[in-house]
């Protein structure tokens, strides 16, 4: 999982615009972040090796935009 930075927040302190800052989540806590909300969510089994293709077209199917607001 990734999060964007508020990049005007950073140039208000830091007098400096951020570029191309990503953050990355663990498996383990998307999964307990997901399960305390209810929200369910299918795991990956192992199997057979996939295709290029395969993959592209099951991760557009997987790519979501997750926002969080306080």
């Amino acid at each position: 999982m990734a999060s964007k930075l508020n990049a005007l927040i950073v140039a208000a302190a830091t007098g400096d615009v951020p570029q191309n800052v990503n953050f990355a989540w663990r498996i383990s806590q998307l999964q307990t972040l997901l399960d305390k909300n209810g929200i369910a969510y299918d795991t990956a089994t192992k199997g057979t090796p996939k295709s290029g293709v395969d993959l592209a077209s099951m991760l557009q199917k997987g790519t979501v935009k997750i926002e969080c607001w306080r």
